[in-house]
């Protein structure tokens, strides 16, 4: 967030950002204004920012070896799950490669000059691909010089690394689309919460909520999304306002506080935003692959491919030497295991996907109806803008802040 800028950041602004609660972010903000030397900006009202130098990032790894072990660990376990991503489709190739020569050697398939340089073009594409994933291990995570022609070739090895991962991707998927969907959920409803000002009521926020189908009373599903406020009220220290006509709206003072960085914009388009809900959240649906056609066809080639050409190795010598006897049943296993595990895949996606669905249409209904306006829904929205207001922690309502002295601030003063 602060990068190499730097700059002003509250603990409302952090939580409401990152969609952490808004305790976690201030005790973590302390201890990170310790650890940078960051100066501390108190407002007039109370209001804390920590104002943070420049480097901020490359300060951190200068002075804890423990942040520069983690990033070390971290970079090796990607380029670790990477190779074994690469292991998928190389192992792949190669055997498909082999069966392919051994055949080619015993008659049992004609060769011809442009079959042979394929094979040769896709051992090479091998080769490089897996030869420059374990350099790069060795090297470890240094900077790369710039040179045009180091980098031309880097490039085209890295379009051999995608092609043997794709293979990967095509197998075992891409992962879950959703693994961070509750970081998604907090952030935007934080970012919400502090751009209507710090004040909200429940139909606004219920789109981005997992609740149940919205009923057609009015009033019966403002109680539903009344009750699901709860952990937003925790998260964030917000506080439940009551209007004369008993309806809720909900007031976040922690996070109507700017930085002098970070100034809120205003004007009409933020009052006319204030009328309409926050759009729904949406879950990715699990997709098969994100692998392109071409490289799905050359995984089908290359699998078919293994599973009729190593039942050949077995016609090729009576007795089947062992050696080759294993091979062929090495291939033959392999190449059932990588047809066998996409379609199971395939039929498993389609259980995935439907409650995913499900819970996107429950969404998008919350916030079709919460557009539509109301004389209840008005109502509401006009108590929730009492509260609704951007306090900006700048230098004129400072009360105290360590960038100067306290003899010199008090003269100032």
């Amino acid at each position: 967030m602060l990068g190499e800028r730097g700059g002003a950041l509250t603990a409302g602004e952090a939580a409401s950002r990152t969609g952490l609660s808004l305790e976690l972010m201030e005790r973590q903000l302390l201890e990170l204004a310790v650890a940078a030397g960051a100066s501390l900006r108190v407002s007039n009202d109370g209001s804390v920012a920590y104002h943070f130098p420049r480097h901020l990032w490359r300060r951190l790894l200068a002075r804890s070896w423990r942040l520069r072990l983690g990033v070390t660990l971290g970079w090796l376990w990607r380029q670790s799950t990477r190779l074994v991503r690469l292991v998928i489709g190389t192992l792949l190739t190669l055997l498909a490669l082999l069966l392919v020569t051994g055949l080619m050697v015993t008659g049992r398939i004609p060769a011809s000059a442009e079959f042979l340089k394929a094979m040769a073009g896709l051992l090479l594409h091998v080769v490089l691909g897996v030869g420059d994933s374990v350099a790069g291990l060795a090297r470890g995570h240094r900077r790369q010089d710039d040179d045009p022609v180091a980098l031309q070739r880097q490039k085209a090895i890295q379009d051999d690394l995608e092609l043997l991962e794709s293979l990967f991707s095509v197998l075992f998927g891409d992962g879950d689309p959703n693994r961070n969907l509750e970081q998604r959920r907090w952030r935007r409803i934080g970012c919400f919460i502090a751009h209507r000002g710090g004040a909200v009521i429940a139909e606004d926020l219920a789109p981005l909520l997992d609740l149940p189908r919205r009923p057609a009373d009015g009033e019966r599903a403002g109680e539903i999304a009344d009750a699901a406020m709860l952990p937003v009220l925790l998260r964030f220290d917000g506080r439940p306002e009551v209007s004369e006509q008993g309806e809720f709206a909900y007031h976040f003072p922690s996070l109507q506080v700017c930085s002098g960085l970070a100034k809120p914009a205003h004007g009409r388009g933020q009052a006319l935003a204030a009328d309409r809900p926050s759009p729904p959240l949406r879950e990715r649906r699990c997709v098969f692959s994100r692998a392109s056609s071409d490289v799905r066809w050359a995984y089908a080639v290359l699998s078919g491919a293994l599973l009729l050409l190593a039942p050949m190795l077995f016609d090729i010598l009576r007795p089947t030497p062992p050696l080759l006897a294993g091979l062929a049943w090495f291939s033959i296993g392999y190449a059932l295991l990588l047809i066998a595990i996409p379609l199971l895949r395939l039929a498993a996606l389609r259980w995935r996907n439907r409650p995913i669905e499900e819970r996107n249409s429950l969404r998008t209904g919350w916030a079709r109806s919460a557009s539509s306006p109301t004389q209840r829904l008005d109502r509401k929205r006009s108590f929730a803008r009492r509260f609704a207001r951007h306090r900006h922690l700048g230098t004129d309502g400072l009360a105290y802040t360590t960038e100067k002295g306290m003899l010199e601030q008090e003269i100032e003063s």
